[in-house]
C-alpha cells in the first residue's frame, strides 16, 4: 500500500526523533510541565501565595503597639512615685505629664500607620489620668502620707512651717496664748483636705492658694485653677498672724473661733 504525502505524520524539520508526535511538540510539552507545573499533575497541591516582608513587618509592628503603649506608660507612672517615696529628687509633674501624652499619641500615629492596636486608644485614655496623679503626687509622698493632725497648748510649740503631703491636715491654734507682735506661720500641703483653725482675739491676714480645687478664708469662698485669696480680719490686737497658706490639689480652709 502506498502512503501519501497527505498521510505521513507531521514533524519538524530538525525533528531526529520521528514518530507519531513530532519531536519538538515533545519537547515543548517536557518544558512546560518543568517550569510551569499545573493542578493536573499534583492535584492535591495548593497555590502559594506571595507575601510580601512588608506585610509581615508591619502585622508585627500592629500586634505590639497596644503592649507597648501600656508598657510605656506604667513605667512613666510608676518611676515619678518611687523617686518620690524615696526622696531622691523632687518630680516636677508637668514634664512627665508631657512624655506621657507625646508617647501616647505617636502610638496612636502608630497605629494608624502600620494598623493593628485596636485597643490602644482605651488603654492610653485608662492610664494617662493615671501618670497625671501619680506625677502630681510624687513630689509630695516624702512630706508624709495619711492623716495628720497639730494642736500645740503653748506658743513654743506651734511651727513656723508645716509641712505634709498627701491626705487630711488639721492645725488647731486656738488654745496658743500668742505673745505681741507679727508671727509668720508658713503652711504647705500637697493634695488632700487642709484645714487651719486661727484663735478669734487675734487679727491675722491670710494668703491662701489652691492649683486645683476649693479655698475657703475668712468667709470667702473660691474654686477652680489657680485659686488665690487674700484675706485679713478687722479685730484690732498687738497680735497677728501671717498665715502663708499653699495647697496643691484639694480643699483648703482657714477659720477662726
Amino acid at each position: 500500500m502506498t502512503t501519501t504525502l497527505d498521510q505521513q505524520p507531521l514533524r519538524a524539520t530538525d525533528d531526529k526523533n520521528p514518530g507519531l508526535i513530532p519531536g519538538a511538540i515533545t519537547s515543548n510539552l517536557l518544558a512546560d510541565t518543568v517550569t510551569n507545573p499545573t493542578t493536573e499533575t499534583d492535584p492535591q497541591r495548593e497555590p502559594t501565595t506571595d507575601t510580601s516582608l512588608g506585610t509581615e513587618h508591619n502585622t508585627d509592628i500592629g500586634a505590639n503597639i497596644t503592649p507597648a503603649v501600656a508598657a510605656f506608660l506604667g513605667l512613666a507612672t510608676a518611676g515619678p512615685l518611687i523617686v518620690g517615696a524615696t526622696g531622691w529628687a523632687d518630680v516636677s509633674p508637668f514634664p512627665v505629664i508631657a512624655v506621657g501624652v507625646f508617647g501616647f499619641f505617636a502610638a496612636l500615629f502608630a497605629r494608624v500607620r502600620f494598623g493593628g492596636g485596636k485597643h490602644t486608644p482605651l488603654v492610653g485614655l485608662l492610664l494617662l489620668p493615671v501618670l497625671a496623679i501619680s506625677a502630681t503626687a510624687a513630689p509630695h509622698l516624702d512630706d508624709g502620707v495619711g492623716d495628720r493632725g497639730y494642736h500645740p497648748t503653748s506658743f513654743d510649740d506651734v511651727r513656723a512651717d508645716y509641712q505634709f503631703g498627701i491626705g487630711n491636715l488639721d492645725i488647731d491654734l486656738r488654745d496658743v496664748e500668742f505673745p505681741p507682735g507679727e508671727h509668720v506661720i508658713t503652711i504647705e500641703h500637697g493634695i488632700g483636705y487642709a484645714h487651719v483653725q486661727l484663735p478669734a482675739d487675734v487679727s491675722y491676714s491670710t494668703n491662701g492658694e489652691v492649683s486645683i480645687g476649693k479655698l475657703s478664708v475668712g468667709g470667702q469662698d473660691d474654686s477652680g485653677f489657680n485659686t488665690t485669696i487674700d484675706a485679713e480680719t478687722d479685730v484690732s490686737s498687738d497680735t497677728k498672724i501671717v498665715l502663708e497658706f499653699d495647697t496643691s490639689i484639694g480643699y483648703g480652709s482657714v477659720e477662726t473661733d
